[in-house]
């Protein structure tokens, strides 16, 4: 039998890239996070797993559009066939920022 380890909303992560601010979203796998603390690669820090995040957006997006994220340019577009899914925007964007569910 298992044990409750945790109610899965944070993960630590150890970075692989420099200057994360609290705030920004990062891949991790095939996960987006959003970073709790600050740091630089080789740290671990907190990582929020789920919440609607504001980030910006390549291109137009409908409401409920399952999109993926870049993690080198920080930016959300839609997700094409066979390619990964980090989340669905939760309102429609004509670009600029959308607003996207990670969990």
């Amino acid at each position: 039998m298992g044990r409750f380890v945790t109610n899965g909303e944070r993960m630590k992560v150890t970075l692989a890239e420099d200057n994360v601010k609290a705030g920004t979203l990062i891949l991790v796998g095939d996960k987006v996070v959003a970073a709790c603390e600050s740091g630089n690669t080789g740290d671990t820090i907190q990582c929020q797993t789920d919440g609607v995040w504001e980030e910006a957006a390549a291109g137009a997006i409908g409401q409920g559009e399952n999109v993926k994220f870049d993690n080198a340019t920080k930016q959300f577009s839609l997700s094409g066939a066979g390619e990964a899914v980090h989340g669905y925007s939760t309102e429609a964007a004509a670009g600029g920022f959308v607003k996207v569910n990670i969990g």
